[in-house]
């Protein structure tokens, strides 16, 4: 173990950074737990058992997921090189906020209600994820990346509008150009054509008769 404690501003970054290295770690973890189907099937969709949110949920996980979050905890504290002190302050503030989101109470002293700006989630946030049945807010703690992958899908739903829209065009146009063509008779329009074979018959039987 080291000697020294490490300075009140080395624990407080050292946490703060283990916890933004947990949740980006986390977020792809649990996004491909919604998306892939046999993960799903086989091992989250037993977090998501019950439709009422209690702190039960929060240890309410197979056996790989839990094994894959005390692996995320630990290898995001060694990335930055936590102190040990450190890795124990982390842990006891990680299982809270973990129980925070699961509690389904909206607590006044929650911490996405103290931070500004709206950076993190909170129980309310949490539950939305869970009554949703895992359709968004897949970031335990932060938003930012589920802002980012909400503006990712809005650009791909716009852009897949913006090409149906130009192959509809496309297609009217070929119609109009369709209806526009020259008829057989002396590449005349279809109306102009008409009216000539119309003489031409009127014609015909004057001269017959």
């Amino acid at each position: 173990l080291p000697e020294h404690a490490p300075s009140v501003g080395a624990l407080a970054y050292e946490c703060v950074a283990g916890l933004l290295l947990y949740d980006a770690i986390f977020f792809c973890i649990h996004y491909a737990l919604h998306r892939v189907p046999a993960l799903y099937r086989h091992v989250h969709r037993h977090h998501h058992d019950q439709r009422t949110m209690t702190t039960y949920e929060t240890d309410h996980l197979h056996p790989v997921e839990r094994f894959l979050l005390v692996i995320t905890g630990n290898e995001s504290m060694r990335l930055v090189a936590a102190h040990p002190l450190s890795r124990n302050v982390f842990n006891v503030w990680l299982i809270y906020l973990l129980f925070n989101n699961h509690c389904g109470l909206d607590l006044p002293l929650s911490l996405e209600k103290v931070v500004p700006f709206g950076l993190m989630y909170g129980p309310a946030d949490h539950e939305v994820h869970h009554m949703s049945n895992g359709m968004t807010h897949y970031q335990p703690f932060f938003r930012y990346l589920d802002d980012l992958l909400l503006w990712l899908r809005k650009q791909r739903e716009l852009l897949a509008c913006g090409r149906s829209k130009s192959s509809g065009l496309a297609a009217a146009g070929e119609r109009s150009k369709e209806r526009a063509q020259p008829s057989e008779i002396g590449g005349m329009m279809p109306e102009i054509a008409d009216s000539l074979c119309s003489r031409r018959m009127h014609a015909c039987v004057s001269t017959c008769q």
